[in-house]
């Protein structure tokens, strides 16, 4: 998550399950934070085990929710285009909710390097789902209070999702078998990243430092990373000047005014509404000139012109820098004593891929430690969630592949007869135990007209056992209703 944090250290695997504040104890950011980190796990897990992982579950009341419409579905130059239904969904164990009626929605190649359509083949839609940081800038007007001065107090955790799609060469494929492919894609090895502080760091202050795979227009040939100080914290609004090249800033200006650096690279985050959630739109180097003025020194992503949503302030983060993984294939410098080298053979690299890792200046000295550098460390994020949503035909058939649940009060059905039922069985009971007992006396009537009378008691004997016949045919009904009705749950 992004964000002005002291501290992002949420660890599984020590089983908390909340976090208790006492009295006359300062409340820090670390320890809120990671509450919301334990209650949001135990809610998803806990949704996960009860609904399904790896499917996209619907209720069944709401059948119609996220429903792909068959006859709205576009293929376009790489993007597939669809109209989607409201409703609720869990995604992997994650609830998503999407209102807004009749909404028009985009699926993108699901590798970023899968350029171009091909109409003779058939396509699978996914559903990818991850958690992101909102900051009060972004939505001003409902996340800042203008009786605190225009400050980001916090941020808001949100989840998004988009539709991804990638080719498939089996027209038979079923909904079931997208699940392997999409573990092959989650399993393929990643780009990693080592990071020394070989003689201290040498920074005035302590630091949460974040690297982080930058989204850059397709032109670029080379893969770039960005990073800051601040777990990319320093953030606000600005209105572009595009006849000289400058964005002037509106909202937070004082902070940046105070950071360090006067050069940023300076990046600008939309929603996106075709898509669904925020993605960069603009990415450049620039120098703050003078009070509130950024001049643009190079552009490195573009995508302004993508979208006819013209906004007259436009959010954006500052990063202290951008750079080439190239230069980094073996350990160097990047500042203040800090040494980075990314392994990237034939791994797989995502925009928005990034390691966090706090720094403490040499100049203190900390009995405590604190947590470990990474070490040929995989990413830890973004968490993508990857399920299946539909099989889409060059022609525009759909085989959807939502899964309806029914609500838990409804799938039992246990314990619960009516009245009359009740009657049903006491009397059917009652009739066979009066039964048994006439059976059993008509026994020793034919033992004793036996010793009597050798022909009465033949005739006895035959009107028993028809008798008991008829009663043994009625058992298996009877015990048939009796399991049903009283002691099994009847699933469906």
């Amino acid at each position: 998550m992004k964000g002005d944090f002291s501290r992002i250290k949420f660890e599984k695997n020590r089983k908390f399950s909340g976090v208790l504040h006492q009295q006359g104890r300062v409340l820090l950011d670390r320890d809120w934070n990671e509450q919301v980190d334990i209650t949001v796990g135990w809610q998803d897990q806990v949704a996960r085990d009860v609904i399904g992982s790896r499917v996209a579950a619907i209720p069944m009341e709401k059948y119609d929710s996220f429903r792909l419409k068959e006859n709205t579905v576009t293929i376009e130059p790489e993007r597939i285009g669809f109209e989607i239904t409201p409703g609720r969904m869990w995604a992997d164990g994650i609830p998503l909710i999407l209102e807004q009626p009749k909404t028009k929605r985009y699926a993108t190649p699901l590798d970023s390097y899968v350029r171009g359509l091909d109409n003779t083949v058939h396509y699978a839609v996914v559903l990818e789902v991850w958690r992101d940081a909102i900051s009060g800038f972004q939505m001003p007007k409902d996340l800042i209070d203008p009786a605190l001065g225009g400050i980001d107090a916090t941020e808001r955790l949100q989840t998004a999702f988009a539709f991804k799609y990638f080719e498939v060469a089996d027209a038979n494929i079923a909904c079931q078998d997208i699940i392997a492919v999409l573990d092959d894609y989650i399993s393929r090895e990643k780009i990693r990243l080592t990071v020394e502080i070989q003689e201290g760091y040498t920074g005035l202050e302590h630091r949460l430092y974040r690297i982080e795979i930058a989204d850059l227009t397709k032109r670029q040939d080379a893969t770039m990373f960005k990073w800051s100080r601040s777990n990319a914290g320093l953030a606000g609004r600005g209105r572009f000047d595009e006849t000289r090249g400058r964005m002037k800033i509106t909202e937070n200006l004082q902070p940046i005014l105070n950071s360090e650096s006067k050069h940023f690279y300076l990046e600008v985050i939309e929603y996106r509404s075709g898509l669904g959630y925020w993605m960069p739109t603009f990415g450049a180097t620039v120098r703050l000139v003078d009070s509130e003025i950024f001049e643009i020194t190079e552009i490195y992503l573009n995508r302004t012109q993508e979208s006819n949503e013209v906004k007259d302030e436009v959010f954006f983060r500052l990063w202290d820098g951008i750079e080439p993984i190239g230069n980094y294939e073996e350990s160097a410098h990047l500042e203040a004593g800090i040494f980075i080298e990314f392994e990237q053979t034939n791994s797989l690299i995502r925009a928005g891929n990034y390691w966090v890792f706090p720094v403490r200046t040499k100049s203190v000295e900390f009995k405590l430690p604190i947590a470990p550098l990474p070490t040929s460390a995989n990413p830890h994020g973004i968490d993508y969630r990857l399920v299946p949503f539909a099989i889409v035909s060059r022609d525009g058939d759909v085989i959807d592949c939502r899964k309806p649940i029914p609500s838990l009060t409804k799938i039992a059905k246990c314990c619960e007869t009516s009245s009359s039922e009740r009657f049903r069985l006491l009397s059917t009971w009652t009739f066979i135990t009066i039964a048994s007992v006439l059976w059993t006396y008509s026994i020793v009537e034919i033992t004793l007209a036996g010793l009597m009378n050798p022909g009465l008691a033949i005739m006895i004997l035959i009107a028993t056992l028809s008798f008991a016949g008829w009663i043994i045919s009625k058992v298996p009904d009877l015990l048939s209703n009796w399991m049903k009705n009283v002691h099994t749950v009847q699933i469906g």
